[in-house]
């Protein structure tokens, strides 16, 4: 069996981070992809707060909403793992 590394609770802030960064920069049109499918269903508004009774991914889906209205045009897709070739590659450097 194969284990996956454990992931960060910083996982959703880089999202965040990124996306405040594309704010700051003046991107009004962004594209955020992530192999964590937990966190695109989030943002995406797909999987109702507190159905999981996990305060921290309130927060996170809080904050995600609050930026999105900053967005002429904003999409958060997921990529499965196998598939994110250049996430891979960089987790490796």
């Amino acid at each position: 069996m194969i284990r996956r590394p454990p992931r960060s609770t910083l996982f959703p802030y880089t999202t965040l981070f990124r996306s405040e960064i594309a704010i700051k920069e003046g991107i009004t049109n962004a594209v955020f992809n992530s192999d964590s499918k937990v966190i695109i269903n989030r943002a995406n508004g797909s999987r109702p707060k507190g159905k999981h009774k996990n305060e921290r991914m309130d927060i996170f889906q809080n904050k995600v909403f609050s930026l999105i209205p900053q967005f002429k045009y904003i999409e958060f897709k997921w990529i499965p793992r196998e598939q994110n070739i250049i996430a891979d590659y960089y987790s490796k450097q």
